[in-house]
């Protein structure tokens, strides 16, 4: 039977977009005309979701059933409520969007777009919002460039490092250290955070994310760390060609 569908009714127009990579996953849910949720998990910088409030590039729809038929949003109002968790990036980060919605994205009428920052239209509803940050150094020194897979491994194994830093640490000071050592390439991150007891602590899905995908290339993985004594993850890899014992970076 016929049904009217407003714009923007969030149980009808609303879509998901956009996942990247394994162990990612998100979903709408409690949609109705009034309101809707999104949750999801995941562990990867590169992983996202995108809640596409009308998708004006939509092509698929057949025109009888296509919603939205113009632009005019005159008197509408979006409300927006964010529950942070796990040290996801709070919206007034300077960084660009990672798995939250820092800003809206919109294309007007004419083409042109805009990005309207949601931080400069918010209110805030708990009783405190910190920001977390922390002086990250790196030393690498003359290293040169390794194999791509190399490369690869360590950088991805280092943002590993660092995210468990901010959403776990609380540290103010973080240290990156890349260094030729024993033949390979090592990495070693290390911050004067709260720290953990390793043997009292389940290994999670980062660490031994980083754990395999060093293994695979016939790497290593240490974790050393106390209770408030902060935290330094060292991996090795193995580089064919290069000399057993030079060192090289700091």
């Amino acid at each position: 039977m016929p049904e009217r569908i407003y714009k923007l009714q969030p149980d009808r127009t609303l879509s998901l977009r956009g996942f990247n990579t394994f162990a990612a996953a998100a979903s709408i849910h409690n949609a109705s005309p009034a309101g809707f949720e999104i949750s999801g998990i995941f562990r990867d910088p590169a992983d996202f979701a995108v809640a596409v409030l009308y998708d004006a590039d939509n092509v698929f729809e057949h025109p009888s059933i296509k919603y939205l038929p113009d632009f005019n949003f005159a008197g509408l109002t979006l409300d927006f409520s964010l529950l942070y968790t796990d040290s996801v990036q709070p919206i007034d980060s300077p960084k660009y969007n990672w798995i939250d919605w820092a800003t809206l994205d919109v294309i007007r009428a004419d083409g042109t777009t805009a990005s309207i920052p949601l931080w400069e239209n918010a209110m805030l509803a708990g009783s405190a919002f910190p920001a977390a940050f922390a002086t990250v150094t790196v030393n690498a020194g003359a290293l040169g460039r390794f194999p791509e897979e190399t490369e690869a491994a360590v950088y991805f194994c280092c943002i590993e490092a660092l995210q468990n830093i901010a959403k776990y640490a609380a540290a103010s000071q973080v240290t990156v250290g890349l260094s030729g050592v024993g033949g390979g390439l090592q990495f070693r991150v290390t911050d004067d955070g709260a720290g953990f007891d390793p043997g009292l602590t389940p290994k999670g899905t980062g660490l031994q994310g980083m754990a395999d995908r060093l293994a695979a290339l016939g790497g290593t993985l240490h974790v050393h760390s106390q209770p408030g004594h902060g935290t330094t993850v060292r991996g090795w890899l193995p580089v064919p060609g290069r000399e057993a014992g030079a060192v090289q970076g700091r």
